[in-house]
């Protein structure tokens, strides 16, 4: 019976001895290949990021919104709350502190001025009562109070008119035109309001600029019904 001879050389030997390559070695030589070194910059710079935004280096914040602490917490850092209710309180403050601009207006004034002289004009005469013109009548009337305590009968008004003209006449230049002047030149310079235009929510309600001439005034000073309850004082002065 023949036999084989099985016998190995020694560089047989030696030959099956070398292994193929480990997987770590595989793993290295991947690793070391530019795509993946590329995944593994972005990699590393996106956690380096997430870090810096979350400030992933301090402790974590133990609260959350809307949780209700069960003990009193102090703030370790400085910071402001706006108060939406005072913050609304004081500029509805600060609105009605602000003065509105009215313009003055004083050919009204100057008209006024024109109409009184020219109603004593028509009665500066010897006209008997009964024999005044209707222009002269309604001058009369201009000058007649409806709610005078006196009561005076326009002959007795008339009268009273043309003893003022007899004393203080001449009206260019004379007393009674100064008198006029003294009343009603005041009221042309910051003239007259029978009420505010603007609301306690628009501005301020105790004092106004009246232009042009850009003059802080006291709204009484200028309105309407403290003028004229103000007027016979003057007059009579």
């Amino acid at each position: 019976m023949a036999t084989s001879n099985t016998k190995r050389t020694r560089s047989e030997r030696v030959a099956s001895l070398q292994l193929e390559p480990s997987t770590l070695n595989r793993w290295v030589r991947t690793l070391l290949t530019g795509k993946c070194l590329m995944q593994i910059a972005i990699s590393l710079l996106s956690a380096t990021l997430i870090v810096l935004i979350l400030r992933g280096w301090q402790p974590p914040f133990a609260y959350r919104e809307g949780q209700i602490p069960d003990r009193d917490i102090v703030a370790r850092v400085a910071f402001d709350i706006v108060d939406s209710a005072q913050t609304d309180a004081l500029r509805d403050q600060k609105r009605r502190e602000v003065p509105c601009y009215y313009e003055n207006q004083p050919q009204a004034i100057a008209q006024l001025r024109s109409g009184i002289r020219n109603h004593f004009s028509n009665l500066d005469n010897d006209v008997a009562f009964d024999q005044l013109s209707e222009q002269q009548l309604a001058s009369l009337r201009a000058f007649m109070v409806s709610d005078d305590e006196q009561q005076l009968s326009q002959v007795e008004a008339l009268t009273r008119i043309r003893e003022l003209l007899k004393q203080h006449g001449n009206l260019e230049g004379g007393k009674l035109d100064e008198a006029i002047k003294a009343v009603l030149d005041p009221i042309a310079e910051s003239g007259v309001l029978t009420a505010l235009s603007h609301g306690s929510d628009e501005g301020n309600q105790r004092s106004i600029i009246v232009m042009p001439g850009e003059e802080f005034v006291d709204v009484p000073s200028v309105r309407r019904a403290e003028i004229v309850a103000a007027l016979p004082q003057q007059i009579t002065e």
